[in-house]
């Protein structure tokens, strides 16, 4: 979503900016879609996604707030806490 608030893009140009299988970005894209925090807009042959920044804002200001207020880190997730986090998060996706 961060990318998305930056830039419209389509599932290609957001694979490489995140480092992501691009059919892992479509699936998930799929259901930001059906519930319209993003929006999608054909041009040519790809797809261009686009971010509902109405939708976006709030809920970034949210986690903005959250974090700031009682997240231990204040938002700035040790390096070796977003991978333990990420290695579980993908641990749990192949099962």
């Amino acid at each position: 979503m961060e990318k998305l608030y930056r830039s419209d893009m389509n599932v290609t140009e957001l694979s490489q900016a995140l480092g992501q299988d691009q059919s892992m970005i479509s699936h998930n894209l799929e259901k930001l879609t059906h519930c319209r925090l993003v929006y999608s807009a054909r041009s040519g042959k790809s797809t261009i996604y686009s971010l509902n920044r109405d939708t976006a804002k709030a809920i970034f200001n949210l986690v903005k707030n959250h974090a700031e207020n009682y997240c231990p880190y204040k938002g700035s997730c040790p390096r070796s806490l977003a991978r333990t986090n990420r290695r579980k998060k993908n641990v749990l996706q192949s099962m």
